[in-house]
């Protein structure tokens, strides 16, 4: 009978980036057949001790290898449809092309008519859309184009009654932005909880297509290095996917699923059916996924003006919060032993979302501490700062592509991650998706979006590559 470490691997002859603090490249490792690793060192000690265990042995020929990366906000079913069956707008798209791009982009897409007859685009936005520009093309067609990193939404007036909007007169209603000409009527650009109609109509993707647009993520995901992920707004069908391929071994990822609470338009389904995932998704977790997450979505985006602030008053800017009980919500979640992931973009939602947290530590006191999360943190007054300590709360930084961009420099006062120049940040040895400050008095943990974590299988690359850490 073969022993544990007579089915490990040994790689030798490559350029190993280890994590050990110390900057020096190994040469050679033994992975086990459960992926922790046994040995690490020199290609002559690998290979010696390979030879005296019968461990079989493979040449890396100078390869760079480094640990897997964790990506701590993904969405990997919109990320995978979008890819395969949405019609993708470059960047100079205006209300004069528009109609004549969604009608040759739509013959371009792999998969057709994931969302039954909705014709779906993706853009950031589209300066002074408005529904005519499509009704010209698709007088019948409903079009929805996505924009504003999932906060937004353009449709035609197909699109718009299909969905049960009064286009003539629909109400007005916190947390919601509706684009309409002067007399009231829509235009239709749509932002945040005025999505809600829209994307419950449109829906999500059978679970075939959803298991094949997830697959196509992460395939996307494993070219650059990652081995695993927080999945940041799972709803009921990715989660039925998730576990379909993980039981037919075709899940090569590590996912932490973070079910939906809250707003619907984030996970395409009815609250009623999201707080039904909430309650069974801890029984639900596999091999390779975990459940006992929770998203709660906060508010929107500085660039959209939808983020929560604090108004000249020192209040929370409360018509801008998309999710009125979430002080109740964290409570449940932590009582119940869930993680939960807030999203929150300004001032006033990340100071919200401290104070429900610090309401869970009080109501919950012998559930010991679980380390809930804000997403983003791009908005944090000065005073609230030493919370994150405080409360035991992880400060996830994502997306990573704005920490140095135009985007970020013409929006400095919403969207400033600072607070990184008072930290110094290193990756835990312990921790599988936090880096931790070695100072122990540091004011908070930080998760990066894209960050490297150690326990996971390697990744080899062909040469080493030009990193920023």
């Amino acid at each position: 009978m073969t022993t544990v470490i007579e089915q490990s691997v040994a790689y030798y002859n490559g350029k190993v980036y280890t994590l050990n603090g110390s900057g020096q490249l190994a040469e050679a490792f033994i992975v086990t057949l459960q992926g922790t690793f046994a040995m690490v060192g020199t290609s002559d000690e690998v290979l010696q001790f390979a030879k005296a265990h019968g461990i079989i042995t493979y040449n890396l020929h100078g390869r760079f290898v480094m640990p897997g990366i964790h990506d701590a906000h993904v969405h990997l079913l919109s990320a995978g449809v979008s890819y395969l069956s949405g019609v993708n707008l470059a960047c100079d798209t205006t209300i004069e092309n528009i109609g004549m791009r969604i009608q040759e982009g739509q013959c371009a897409c792999a998969y057709q008519h994931a969302f039954q007859d909705w014709v779906v685009g993706n853009i950031s936005t589209i300066p002074d859309f408005d529904r005519a520009s499509l009704d010209k093309y698709f007088p019948d067609t409903p079009i929805m184009i996505q924009g504003g990193a999932g906060h937004s939404a353009f449709l035609n007036t197909a699109g718009l009654r299909k969905a049960g909007y009064d286009v003539d007169n629909e109400p007005d209603v916190n947390g919601a932005k509706f684009g309409r000409h002067p007399d009231g009527s829509l235009t239709e650009e749509l932002g945040e909880l005025a999505m809600n109609k829209a994307m419950l109509a449109k829906g999500n993707s059978n679970v075939a297509h959803t298991k094949r647009a997830i697959t196509e993520a992460i395939q996307r995901l494993q070219r650059v290095g990652v081995t695993s992920c927080q999945e940041a707004a799972t709803n009921t069908v990715i989660l039925h996917a998730l576990r379909e391929l993980d039981r037919d071994n075709a899940l090569k990822l590590d996912i932490a699923a973070h079910s939906v609470y809250a707003p619907e338009f984030l996970a395409n389904e009815r609250q009623s059916s999201l707080k039904a995932l909430i309650d069974q998704a801890p029984k639900l977790a596999t091999k390779h996924v975990r459940t006992s997450f929770v998203k709660i979505l906060l508010d929107g985006l500085p660039p959209l003006f939808s983020s929560a602030g604090i108004d000249s008053d020192g209040n929370i800017e409360l018509d801008k919060i998309l999710v009125g009980d979430v002080v109740e919500v964290v409570k449940q979640s932590d009582q119940r032993g869930m993680t939960v992931k807030l999203h929150a973009t300004g001032r006033g939602s990340t100071r919200l979302a401290f104070e429900a947290i610090a309401a869970a530590r009080k109501a919950n006191t012998k559930n010991g501490t679980i380390r809930h999360e804000i997403a983003h943190c791009n908005g944090i007054h000065p005073d609230d700062l030493q919370r994150f300590k405080k409360h035991g709360v992880t400060a996830e930084l994502s997306p990573a592509m704005f920490f140095d961009h135009p985007l970020t420099q013409a929006n400095k006062e919403t969207m400033n991650w600072d607070i990184t120049d008072n930290i110094i940040t290193r990756e835990s040895t312990i921790a599988v998706e936090k880096c931790t400050s070695p100072d122990a008095n540091a004011d908070f943990d930080v998760i990066c979006c894209g960050k490297i974590k150690t326990h996971s299988q390697p990744v080899a690359t062909e040469d080493e590559p030009d990193c920023e850490v």
